[in-house]
This record gives C-alpha cells, structure tokens and sequence, in this order.
C-alpha cells in the first residue's frame, strides 16, 4: 500500500511474513497467493498482493514496529485503506506471534476500528466490528493466544535443539553447520585446510608483526601467497581475516534475529582446526589497538619512531624531514606546530642522533626480534617475546569481558539469566587466572634468557647489525620490522630539544655551597660557584641541554641523553638521566 493512493474502492489486500528466507521456498508462497486472489475473485475486488515482510519475527513484534505492516497501519490510521478493505492473512500467526494484548489492540484498534475488516484463510473467518459483538470475539482471543504459545514451545524446542547440538560440538562430537570459513572446506564430516591457505594466512600474521600495513600485505599476498582468491586478495578481507577468531579454532553460533544476524550462546573452542596460536592473534590485536586512529600508508619506514615522538612544550607531534645527505643536509625531527608557527619555537633535532641514542639506551629493544636471525637461544627469545606481548593483551581483554560482565549482572532481574551469566564470569575467572599464570611464566623465562651472562655481549653485536641493516633502501623491511617492535615497547617518547622548560635553583642541580678555602671566603667562592650554575642552567634550557624521555608499556620512564648534550648528570623529577650505555629497561 502507498500513501497518495487516491483510489477509494475497497479492495482485498494480502499480507505474508516470512521470519527466515527458508520459509519462502516450497510451495506455501504460491498456495497463500493463490488462495487469497480467489478470495478476493468471491468478494468482487480487486486483490492487492504486495505488502510482505521477509525476515522480521512476529514474535517481538518487529514487523509491526518497522517493516511493511507498520506503514499499511499508518496508511489505515491517515484514511488512505479505503473502509471495508480486507486484509487477508493465512492464520492469525502471520500478524503476529507477539502478547495477547498488544496484538488485540493492533487487530482491534488500528484494524478493524478504522473499518478495515479481517479475513483468516485457514479458519475461513472474517472479523468485523458486527462479528466481534458475538462469539467470535472469544475466538479471536483463543487463536492469537495459541500462536503466542506456539511460538514459545517452538523457541523452547530450538532452543535446547541448539543447545545440545552446542555441548556436543564443545566436545568435539558434531559439526553444528556446513558454513566454515573461506580457508577450510568439510571432507568426509571434518574441516580441512584447502591447499596452501594455512600458510598463506600464517604469513599474513607474521607480516602484520613486522610491521606492514594492510596494502603492503595486499601486494605482498598476491606476488606470492601460496593460496589465491578468485579475484585477488583485497585489504579490506585481509584485515577482516586478521581479526577473525576462527583463526584461532573458535566458532561463535549466530541465528537470524529480526532480519539481525546476531550471536547465540557462548563461543565454541577449538571448533575449526587452529591456523595460529593465540599469543600471535592477540599480538596481533595489540598492533591493531596501537594503531588505531594512526592510519595512513607505512612507507619505506624511515621513521621508526612515527606516531611515537611528541613535543613536550606544546603537546604536537614530531615529524620526521629529510633536507639531502650531509654534511649539509641531513635527516631532521622537528616539532609541527613549530615549523608551521604555530605557538611553538623549538628545535629540530638530528634524526641519526636520536635513533643511536634510544636504540643505545633500551635494552628492551630485541634485534634478534627484527632481524630474524636464527639459532636456538634466540628461536626461543623471539617466541617468548610475541608470547609476552600477546599474552598481556589476552589479561587486558579478560579484564575488560569481566568488567562489563559484572555490570550486565548488576542490570539483569532474571533468575535464569543471571545464574548463566554467572557461570559465564566463573569461566573467565578461571581463564584470567591460567592467562596471568602463564603470562608470569613466559616473563620469568625471557627475563632468564636475556640475564644470561652472554647475552649482553650478543645483544650490543646484533644491535650494531642492526643498525647497519636499517640503512639505505635495502632496508626498509627491516625498519618497518623495527617500527613496529618500538611499538610494542614504547608508549611516548618526549623529545626536550631544548632542555627543560624552567630553570631550577643551583642547590637543585648537585651545587653545594663549598668551604672556606685558603686565601677565599666561603661566600667568595659561594658567589662565584652559584654564578657558574646558574649560566649551567640556562645551556640546559637551550640546545646544548637536550634529552630524551622514553615512556614503556611497562610504565618505567628513562631520561635518555643523547652523544654532545650537557643534560647528563641531573634530572628535573626522580629519574635519572643516563648516557648511551645499555640498560635492562623492561621493567618487569
């Protein structure tokens, strides 16, 4: 029905919903048409067949609220359905299988009490306001009350139907449905990998941890990848597979809700065959997480610091600018607000300089991690390390699922629901437990492994090597390696090009007043020492008194003091600065 209709002859309208597109095929569309049009052939009028709903349930009343039927009544309520229509349907269930009263007031009210009549094909029974006078009212009632408790017993069967079918597939007895993702296929009642796809999306994984975006994965998978898409692989399902958790073996349940596609139940583990082990998806998560809202191609890596370094005067981000080689040119970092003159007048910083001078100071950074260099000491660093990462942000999303847990507890009424909900946090108890045990573990062992009295030495060679591998343009693999293994360590690094922003007293820099010495006065030389200090302490406040403060994920912040500056030996809050000597800085 149309609003506008201008035609003013009562007509016979047919209304079929259907809850899921199944319902549509067979022979039940064609036999309600055709039933409906002689119908109307009976009366003498003229039959209007176009006012369906496909995919909305009748149970919650969604058809009514926002499908076809919601504007058929709104057409009736504005006088548009010419009185004496009828609206045929094939049961009362079509109209709805929502309460008792709600549908009687729809039927009642909105139907039959604008003058719109109703026809029921399987009882052969029509409802007017003159019928509704009698019996017929009763009957009424009982029809609509029946296809409300249909629909529950029909909900309650599904509902255990799915259950079982559930706890078997948790035990690993059954396969709940045909559907499984794009690399697997069933064979003889298992899932299988199709050829080549367990690879290709183990390399996928990997190249997202060394730092490639999704379009260098793009071209990546398409010159190589053993496993092809029909059309080529495109970011966008990249990104969609890197984020799926059926990569991991898990299968989440869903059904069609009011046209929704929404999930049922509990996730199911180890459902499909694992492609990777869950420390690297939730690596990968992390990388996800860390580059969120920092979007953009990755480039050929220069900067291994992007996104990292900020201006602690004004708050801007640090940007990294190429002016040729040297000696005249260089690479520079410099404050953007600043070189836009925007409130901000600060240095810009060599470039080279500060690479050598945080890659010199943490030891937390891994070269092993970046250069993929192989032996059996170093296998095991590197599987740790991705473990360690991974397994935080497993803690951290456990955390989190228990926190919003507890408050939909604190929300629900229900008995039932809150005692499975209830189970549901036990479970994630017990999983938050075993992820925090495990993750100590991994944290013990790796701290173990880099503690070994040869590791320092192997550490400074590899980081030399690494150095070296992150130059000219055979080296952008390894500085998007690096950048991305930053920013698994790093959270913020502030870059102070011209030292600290407010000078501090003498006394507040180590200057103690000194004694009396033969032929000077203790005031004589007090005089000329707070001199000293306080031309000392406006160097620091330029160029000659820049540092680096680097803030970890570990919450351990380090002052960094780059090769020249004059800032080594104080600090203006409880940390201390320290030169280019490598120092244990993960902080567990």
């Amino acid at each position: 029905m149309k609003s506008g209709n201008t035609d003013k002859r009562p007509r016979v309208i047919s209304y079929m919903r259907f809850s899921t597109p199944e319902q549509k095929l067979g022979d039940s569309l064609r036999r309600q048409i055709s039933e409906a049009r002689a119908y109307a052939q009976r009366e003498g009028l003229e039959f209007d067949e176009t006012l369906t709903d496909e995919g909305l349930s009748g149970y919650h009343g969604a058809h009514r609220k926002r499908g076809k039927l919601r504007g058929f009544l709104e057409c009736v309520e504005q006088g548009e359905v010419p009185p004496d229509s009828i609206l045929v349907v094939e049961d009362l269930s079509r109209l709805g299988r929502e309460n008792v009263f709600d549908a009687l007031q729809m039927i009642l009210q909105q139907l039959i009490g604008n003058g719109i009549k109703l026809h029921v094909l399987n009882s052969k029974k029509t409802y007017d306001k003159e019928s509704l006078n009698g019996p017929d009212f009763i009957g009424l009632w009982i029809g609509i009350t029946e296809a409300r408790a249909e629909s529950e017993r029909k909900s309650r069967h599904l509902k255990a139907s799915w259950t079982s079918k559930r706890e078997k597939a948790q035990n690993g007895r059954t396969i709940l449905t045909s559907r499984c993702p794009a690399w697997l296929e069933r064979v003889e009642g298992k899932f299988k990998f199709k050829p080549g796809a367990a690879e290709t999306i183990r390399l996928m994984f990997q190249l997202k941890l060394d730092g490639y975006g999704k379009t260098r994965i793009e071209s990546a998978l398409n010159e190589s990848a053993p496993w092809k898409r029909p059309n080529g692989w495109r970011a966008s399902y990249i990104q969609k597979i890197l984020k799926s958790r059926a990569t991991i073996g898990e299968f989440q349940p869903h059904r069609i809700v009011d046209g929704v596609r929404k999930p049922i139940g509990k996730p199911i583990d180890d459902y499909f065959p694992p492609v990777v082990d869950p420390n690297t998806f939730d690596a990968v998560q992390k990388a996800f997480e860390r580059n969120k809202g920092k979007g953009g191609k990755t480039g050929s890596g220069t900067n291994v610091f992007q996104n990292l370094v900020k201006c602690p005067y004004c708050g801007g981000s640090f940007v990294f600018r190429n002016h040729g080689k040297p000696p005249k040119g260089g690479s520079y970092l410099v404050c953007d607000k600043g070189q836009r003159g925007f409130g901000c007048k600060r240095h810009a910083v060599r470039y080279d300089e500060v690479f050598d001078a945080v890659l010199d100071s943490c030891r937390g950074i891994d070269p092993v991690h970046v250069l993929g260099v192989e032996n059996d000491q170093k296998r095991e660093i590197r599987r740790l390390t991705i473990a360690v990462e991974g397994g935080r942000s497993h803690v951290e999303g456990l955390t989190t699922r228990m926190r919003n847990l507890r408050a939909v507890i604190a929300e629900t009424d229900d008995p039932e629901n809150r005692k499975e909900f209830a189970e549901d946090l036990s479970d994630l108890r017990t999983k938050l437990k075993e992820g925090k045990r495990q993750l100590d573990r991994d944290k013990r062992r790796l701290r173990e492994l880099k503690k070994a009295p040869e590791y320092l030495r192997i550490w400074q060679r590899d980081l030399t090597e690494l150095k070296l591998a992150c130059e000219g343009d055979d080296g952008i693999a390894v500085r998007l390696r690096l950048k991305a293994h930053m920013k698994t360590l790093v959270r913020r690094i502030e870059l102070y090009s011209s030292g600290v922003a407010e000078a501090e007293k003498p006394e507040d820099i180590g200057i103690r007043r000194p004694r009396s010495t033969k032929g000077r006065s203790s005031a004589s030389l007090w005089k000329d020492y707070r001199k000293e200090a306080q031309q000392l302490v406006r160097r620091r406040m330029t160029k000659e008194g820049r540092f680096i403060r680097v803030f970890f994920e570990t919450d351990r912040i380090l002052n960094v003091v780059p090769k020249g500056s004059i800032a080594t030996g104080w600090s203006p809050s409880e940390d201390d600065f320290v030169g280019p000597t490598p120092i244990d800085i993960d902080g567990e």
